[in-house]
This record gives structure tokens, sequence and C-alpha cells, in this order.
């Protein structure tokens, strides 16, 4: 794929902003599908100053992009992005925030929250550290596991909404299953403030061991994939339905419905993205032609499908 003088430009003023620039770089590597091909420019910000330069840079100037941190909740198209992939992950940067506060950057690994807020005897971020992903991903999609979500323990999240510089409250934040205002319109998380409950170091790692426990007996953890594919509605729980319409083990291509947790699509290996989204067209059609239910999905689209 050739990048025009266009995106060269483009690659050098992020470039100039303190990114780290690639072009025409595989998404495969970038998602935990382990799918989709290249975009014109992918754009890695390991701290909050390069991403609010980028984003700001890329939404004033109009260039089609798209923010992802780790990439554990997207499906890319097999053709790519035309544009540029705005990934923030990586960062380091936490600290707390009066006694029972941490704030981070949506940068930082979720798994590297939680070690930090375990290590200071504070308790609620263990189960999102069980989910793969960045602190801004997991606060943007109101990531949960087990019972709980990350409205549970926000306190203030900071960033930018169509070009505005913003701080929300929970409550502005527009929470709900697998959604926030930062998914319906164009946003980037660069901190975030959680507020947690006093603890000791060992009851926090006890809590994390239970929860990575829990998820290893019960979920495909050993092959890629994106997590729990639909949405839960009330009274619909997506793999209970899928279970019973006897879809466990469905293929397409590489892409298959988990055979140890129907709610999970995993790549079996050779997957494309279209295999996926093929397998994620015949279960929704399946589930509504047996019980009138359509599922939606939790993961983004990237790219044309």
């Amino acid at each position: 794929m050739g990048i025009g003088v266009k995106y060269m430009h483009t690659a050098k003023e992020l470039e100039a902003l303190g990114c780290r620039v690639y072009l025409s770089e595989p998404l495969s590597r970038h998602t935990t599908f382990g799918t989709g091909g290249p975009c014109d420019i992918l754009c890695e910000c390991a701290d909050m100053e390069s991403a609010r330069g980028a984003y700001l840079y890329l939404y004033r100037s109009g260039i089609p992009f798209e923010v992802v941190g780790r990439g554990s909740n997207v499906l890319v198209s097999d053709s790519g992005f035309r544009g540029v992939i705005l990934k923030f992950y990586g960062d380091s940067h936490i600290k707390t925030f009066g006694e029972d506060i941490i704030y981070c950057s949506g940068g930082i690994s979720a798994k590297k929250a939680a070690a930090f807020a375990m290590e200071k005897g504070l308790s609620g971020f263990e189960f999102a550290g069980s989910i793969p992903g960045s602190v801004g991903g997991h606060v943007a999609m109101n990531a949960g596991c087990f019972g709980s979500e990350m409205k549970d323990i926000v306190e203030a999240v900071g960033g930018f909404i169509e070009g505005e510089e913003v701080e929300l409250s929970p409550g502005q934040c527009g929470f709900s299953h697998r959604e926030s205002v930062f998914l319906k319109k164009k946003g980037i998380i660069l901190w975030a403030k959680f507020k947690l409950e006093h603890s000791d170091r060992e009851s926090c790692l006890k809590k994390f061991k239970e929860i990575t426990a829990k998820k290893r007996h019960a979920q495909p953890l050993e092959f890629p994939s994106c997590g729990s594919v639909f949405k839960r509605k009330e009274g619909v729980i997506p793999a209970k339905l899928i279970e019973e319409a006897g879809l466990k083990g469905l293929k397409v291509g590489g892409a298959e419905v988990s055979t140890k947790h129907s709610g999970f699509i995993v790549n079996r290996g050779g997957a494309t993205s279209r295999d996926v989204r093929e397998l994620i067209s015949r279960i929704k059609r399946e589930i509504y032609d047996r019980y009138a239910v359509w599922l939606e999905e939790e993961i983004r689209y990237i790219g044309q499908f």
C-alpha cells in the first residue's frame, strides 16, 4: 500500500509531537484477535502529552483516525484502515491521590494499575486487572466481569470529546453495559481517577488470584480472542442462548465459537477478520430465528467490512 504525500506530512507532524510512527503497519500485530490489515499510519503514544498532541492534531486536521489501547475489544478489517490508528498504550504514569484514590494515565495497562493498587492495599480494581487492555479502553467501554464494572469505581475521567477538553464525573460519562460517551463520539481518555477501598496487600492479592483462577477455568484464554463478543441485556445472556442453540464449536475458517465459553469467538489459527465477522453474523441470525432476540456486539469494528 502506497503512502501519499498527505500522510507522509502527517507522519512527520506526529513524530514531532513525540509519537512513534509506523507506515503501512499490519494491525494484526496490535489486536488481541490477531487479525486485521494495515493502516496508513500507526501512531504510538506512550505518555499523556504525546497522546494529547496527536489527538488534537488529527482531529483539527480532519484526518480520519481511530483511538485504540491494546486492541483487545476491536475487529479490524482485513483491508486495514485508511487513516491513522492512534494507539495510546504503554504509559506508566500512576500515583495515589489522597488516601483511597488512584490517578493514572489512560494509556497504562489495567493489569499494571491493579498491581499498583494492590501494593498500596487498595481494593476494588482487582477485577479490572484481570481483563486485558488499557485503563482508557476499560473506562471507555465500561469493562467488567463477575458483577463488577468500571463505573463502580470511577471517580473522574479526563480527556477530549469531539476536540473539546473534558473532565467528567461518573454521571456525565454515560455509562451503560460496555458503553460510554467516549465510544459514542470521537474521544480519547487521557487520565482517570478511581475511588477504592482500604484493605491490605495480601487480601487484595488473594481476591485477584481468585478472579484470575475463575477466568482460567471458565474462559478460553489459550486462544486469541477479544473476550465476550456480545452485550448482555436485561434478561438476555448471550452465551446461554448460543449454547442452547447448539452453536458451540461452530466454525468459519479459523474462527470458532469457543467450546469452553460460548460467549467467546477464538482464533484457532489463521482466522481472518472476515471469518470472525461472518461467524458473528451467523450467530446473530440463528439466535434471532430461534428466540426473536437480536444480539448486539461489544466489539468495535474498524475499517470497511
